[in-house]
């Protein structure tokens, strides 16, 4: 576990890893949530809900995967992997022109973010008996 302060050349593959897996994870889940849409012939209402649920999966992965190696402002750097996915999400937002759906998605993010990295705040902590 290295600090981000201390080290040198640790910031380079923590960007790289984020965006790999940011775009890799999300594509990976759009193809199939396509492939199950085209399948079952759903109706357009389940569009924005199977939208939330790839943007909390990915956000979630991608902060569980990329700030494994980190021991220190594991929250911090768990939003921060999650920054193409923001970015994607506003765009989105500038296109739809819709409000809600960029809040929502903002808060499922912060959320999945949160959640990974007290799990990844668990893993890290040793305890001394």
């Amino acid at each position: 576990m290295q600090k981000i302060v201390k080290s040198n050349g640790i910031l380079l593959p923590y960007i790289l890893k984020s965006v790999i897996l940011n775009i890799g994870i999300c594509a990976l889940l759009c193809i199939i949530s396509s492939y199950i849409i085209f399948k079952f012939d759903l109706d357009e209402s389940y569009y924005t809900i199977i939208g939330y649920i790839i943007v909390g999966i990915t956000s979630f992965l991608t902060s569980l995967v990329s700030v494994k190696g980190f021991k220190n402002n594991l929250l911090i750097l768990s939003a921060f992997s999650n920054i193409i996915l923001i970015v994607i999400t506003v765009i989105n937002s500038i296109i739809g022109k819709n409000a809600m759906i960029f809040i929502v998605n903002i808060a499922i993010i912060l959320a999945c973010s949160f959640l990974s990295s007290i799990i990844n705040t668990k893993k890290s902590s040793k305890f001394k008996v």
